[in-house]
Protein backbone atom coordinates (compact mmCIF):
# COMPACT_ATOMS: atom_id res chain seq x y z
CA UNK A 1 0.00 0.00 0.00
CA UNK A 2 1.31 3.39 -0.85
CA UNK A 3 2.05 5.70 1.98
CA UNK A 4 -0.71 8.32 2.56
CA UNK A 5 -0.28 12.19 1.53
CA UNK A 6 -0.82 13.84 4.54
CA UNK A 7 0.19 17.18 4.39
CA UNK A 8 2.48 18.99 7.03
CA UNK A 9 0.88 21.92 9.43
CA UNK A 10 1.82 24.43 7.12
CA UNK A 11 0.02 22.68 4.42
CA UNK A 12 2.86 21.56 1.79
CA UNK A 13 2.87 17.61 0.88
CA UNK A 14 6.37 16.55 0.91
CA UNK A 15 5.44 13.57 -0.99
CA UNK A 16 4.23 15.83 -4.03
CA UNK A 17 6.42 15.75 -6.95
CA UNK A 18 7.46 19.01 -9.03
CA UNK A 19 5.76 16.30 -12.09
CA UNK A 20 2.66 15.65 -10.70
CA UNK A 21 1.90 19.32 -9.75
CA UNK A 22 2.73 20.15 -13.39
CA UNK A 23 0.63 17.48 -14.47
CA UNK A 24 -2.57 19.13 -12.36
CA UNK A 25 -1.39 22.55 -13.86
CA UNK A 26 -1.63 21.33 -17.54
CA UNK A 27 -4.85 19.42 -16.89
CA UNK A 28 -6.73 22.59 -15.43
CA UNK A 29 -5.72 24.43 -18.34
CA UNK A 30 -6.51 21.34 -21.14
CA UNK A 31 -9.73 19.33 -21.50
CA UNK A 32 -9.40 15.79 -21.78
CA UNK A 33 -10.35 13.77 -25.32
CA UNK A 34 -13.86 13.06 -23.32
CA UNK A 35 -14.42 16.88 -22.51
CA UNK A 36 -13.73 17.95 -25.89
CA UNK A 37 -16.33 15.58 -27.91
CA UNK A 38 -18.72 16.09 -24.78
CA UNK A 39 -18.53 20.13 -25.56
CA UNK A 40 -18.68 19.52 -29.38
CA UNK A 41 -21.90 16.85 -29.11
CA UNK A 42 -23.52 18.39 -26.25
CA UNK A 43 -25.71 20.99 -28.56
CA UNK A 44 -26.82 18.75 -31.12
CA UNK A 45 -27.66 15.79 -28.52
CA UNK A 46 -29.80 18.76 -27.09
CA UNK A 47 -31.25 19.80 -30.10
CA UNK A 48 -32.60 16.15 -31.10
CA UNK A 49 -33.70 16.10 -27.86
CA UNK A 50 -35.79 19.28 -28.20
CA UNK A 51 -37.34 18.14 -31.07
CA UNK A 52 -37.68 14.60 -29.79
CA UNK A 53 -40.22 15.99 -26.70
CA UNK A 54 -42.18 17.73 -30.04
CA UNK A 55 -42.78 14.50 -31.32
CA UNK A 56 -44.16 12.91 -28.26
CA UNK A 57 -47.27 14.28 -28.75
CA UNK A 58 -48.01 13.24 -32.41
CA UNK A 59 -50.87 10.61 -33.20
CA UNK A 60 -49.31 7.88 -35.30
CA UNK A 61 -50.99 9.52 -38.46
CA UNK A 62 -49.90 12.98 -37.73
CA UNK A 63 -46.30 11.51 -37.34
CA UNK A 64 -46.95 9.62 -40.88
CA UNK A 65 -48.09 12.68 -42.33
CA UNK A 66 -45.25 14.70 -41.18
CA UNK A 67 -43.24 11.76 -42.35
CA UNK A 68 -44.47 12.43 -45.98
CA UNK A 69 -44.10 15.84 -45.89
CA UNK A 70 -40.15 15.37 -45.14
CA UNK A 71 -39.47 13.07 -48.32
CA UNK A 72 -41.51 14.99 -50.05
CA UNK A 73 -39.57 18.12 -49.60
Amino acid sequence: MPPSRVPQADGRNPQVSQSETMLGIFKSLFKSKHERDYDKYAPIVDAANEEWEKLQDLSHDQLRNKTLNFASA
